[in-house]
């Protein structure tokens, strides 16, 4: 959220949890409703608060979404309901606070080494048969020398770059490509998509944009928000 005055000029939704990670049957409807608490009606909730204060043409909301939120995977059912539910609010938002000069964005940024990564490869093989699979994308990343993972994360930070294959992507680069959609991408085309940063179509637009972000066609207030981007992809939250 980057504030100038009284005025909200960015709102980014990034808190998140995986939630109860467990087979359907045994999932506790308890630990449902906490994740539906915060992927869902925390955003709903600040959404309500903050939009009285968002009264300049062209103020942003951004949520992060998942894949999880358009296709459903074993024992994740409070993540991916809850993520489904958000990325409703997104579709909702737009159609009453886009009336108000209010645009709403959605991002998937991916498999982003954030500690609700560590979460999920911390689960039983039994109870989320897809942990061996996030333990190889660890692992992908952990193999990788100091050198040449320095290398790649200075890189990415610089020019921005699609996630690694079969591995975990950086904070940074997440964050990145977040700055971007807040500061860089046309009012017609903010809310228009949910955003995908595998996404090759645009690759080349925001690569060149994180090195020298433009002016022309960003919201209002832009300065600090690369830093309020930052500290959002990096305290962890979305993701797939």
């Amino acid at each position: 959220m980057k504030a100038s005055g009284s005025t909200v000029d960015f709102l980014v939704h990034n808190a998140g949890w995986v939630g109860p990670i467990a087979p359907l049957e045994s999932v506790k409807v308890d630990d449902v409703r906490k994740t539906f608490d915060i992927n869902f009606f925390a955003p709903l909730a600040l959404t309500q608060a903050l939009v009285p204060e968002m009264t300049k043409p062209g103020c942003r909301i951004l949520q992060v979404s998942s894949g999880a939120a358009l296709s459903a995977y074993p024992s994740w059912t409070a993540y991916c309901t809850s993520k489904a539910a958000l990325q409703m609010l997104w579709k909702s938002c737009n159609v009453e606070l886009g009336k108000l000069g209010i645009l709403t964005g959605s991002v998937r940024p991916g498999i982003v080494a954030t500690p609700m990564q560590g979460e999920i490869r911390g689960v039983d093989d039994g109870d989320f048969p897809m942990a061996e699979m996030f333990r190889n994308f660890h692992l992908s990343m952990e193999g990788t020398s100091k050198a040449a993972y320095d290398e790649h994360k200075i890189g990415v930070a610089e020019s921005g770059a699609a996630p690694p294959k079969d591995a975990l992507d950086t904070p940074e680069n997440a964050a990145f490509f977040m700055q971007w959609l807040l500061l860089s991408t046309g009012a017609d085309e903010f809310a228009a998509e949910e955003w995908d940063i595998r996404e090759m179509d645009y690759m080349h637009r925001w690569a060149a944009d994180v090195a020298a972000p433009g002016e022309d066609e960003a919201g209002p207030g832009t300065e600090g928000v690369a830093n309020v981007a930052a500290a959002q992809a990096a305290r962890g939250g979305g993701g797939e």
